[in-house]
């Protein structure tokens, strides 16, 4: 660069500037790699959340596996009863008829005793067989089955109450805490915390922490449900894995 003298000539000595154009913040090295490292914490966040939500749908099909498993014993433990009790009862009376045409009969007196013995524990026992008879014939309440499938469907939701209860089952509450405690002799209340209790102590054997247990059975507080935990099961979550 040169200029001009007052008397119209140039200079003879050139002055020389040197300009650096710095390229913009996003057409640098540094940006690419805050860039990358942005990107690779986001994939890595995106793989733990798909892998939690796979272990969760794991775990919540192996409870329902469980569960049918339980309803699939349940009937075979109930036909088992009903035909073992079948099977004692006719023969007890087959054996009331004859021993009573016996007492008719005029015996003597330590027979007669001795007969009045045997008739009066087979009657003792044949009341006992009807009454087993009675309770395996009974069967099961629907309205559990839907209670139980709506209390797992909500077990993570902090939210979920008795006033979804009321609305999902379709019952005002005094109806629902009526047939709650005719069913179960819980609160209605109380059957949902005993049931998200229940559900952590398989949470905690399978090696989850206390706190992530807390949030999937629907406390919003890891303290308050080891204050929970404590007074159902009697002591701490802590202790309750180590004796696991």
């Amino acid at each position: 660069m040169n200029r001009a003298q007052k008397a119209g000539q140039w200079e003879a000595r050139w002055h020389t500037f040197r300009l650096i154009v710095q390229p913009p913040f996003w057409k640098t090295g540094g940006f690419f790699v805050l860039l990358g490292l942005t990107l690779t914490s986001g994939l890595v966040l995106l793989y733990r959340s798909l892998l939690s939500r796979y272990k969760l749908r794991q775990q919540l099909v192996h409870r329902q596996m469980e569960a049918e498993n339980l309803r699939q014993l349940d009937e075979m433990k109930s036909r088992f009863f009903a035909n073992i009790t079948h099977e004692f009862h006719t023969p007890l009376t087959l054996i009331l008829g004859p021993l009573e045409q016996l007492l008719l009969q005029r015996q003597s007196t330590p027979i007669q005793r001795q007969l009045t013995g045997i008739e009066t524990h087979a009657r003792q026992l044949l009341n006992l067989i009807n009454q087993l008879m009675d309770l395996t014939n009974q069967a099961p309440d629907p309205f559990l089955g839907q209670l139980y499938h709506l209390l797992d469907a909500h077990l993570s939701d902090p939210d979920f109450g008795v006033e979804t209860m009321m609305s999902q089952l379709n019952l005002s509450r005094t109806n629902l805490f009526r047939k709650v405690k005719t069913l179960t002799g819980l609160s209605a209340n109380d059957l949902l915390r005993q049931y998200r209790l229940k559900q952590a102590t398989y949470y905690l054997s399978e090696g989850l922490r206390v706190s992530e247990t807390a949030y999937r059975v629907g406390f919003e507080s890891p303290a308050y449900f080891a204050k929970c935990f404590r007074k159902l099961y009697g002591l701490a979550p802590r202790d309750f894995v180590s004796q696991s």
